[in-house]
């Protein structure tokens, strides 16, 4: 990344901070996202908080129950994208399935940019 484009970024990213719009974000999504890891690779998924808090609580140990109880769990993955504004965000782009393995650690996942809901179709 050239030295010009990570000085806007980071730019972008102060001004965001003091007017305070990634803490309306975060008070906004009522999503909450956690990395998934395993030996080969890493993703971020997004679960509601109604979910989370029906199978009881908003932490990484609850996702792990969840999964583990059924044997597998669908969820939202998240990547980091450009809206349509053109900023950064973490947006919603596929509904995956995690399948229960030994091999996998679920942690909490603190997003940097504003978290995007999916949109109901």
């Amino acid at each position: 990344m050239k030295l010009s484009r990570r000085i806007a970024l980071g730019a972008s990213l102060a001004a965001m901070v003091l007017t305070g719009v990634t803490a309306t974000f975060a008070e906004e999504s009522d999503m909450v996202l956690f990395k998934v890891v395993s030996s080969k690779d890493e993703v971020i998924i997004g679960l509601t908080e109604g979910q989370l808090t029906a199978a009881g609580g908003l932490n990484a140990g609850v996702v792990g129950k969840m999964l583990v109880a059924s044997g597998e769990l669908a969820a939202w993955q998240y990547v980091v994208s450009r809206n349509e504004a053109g900023d950064l965000v973490e947006a919603p782009t596929n509904w995956i399935s995690i399948i229960a393995n030994d091999a996998l650690r679920i942690e909490p996942y603190q997003a940097e940019w504003p978290v995007t809901l999916p949109v109901s179709e």
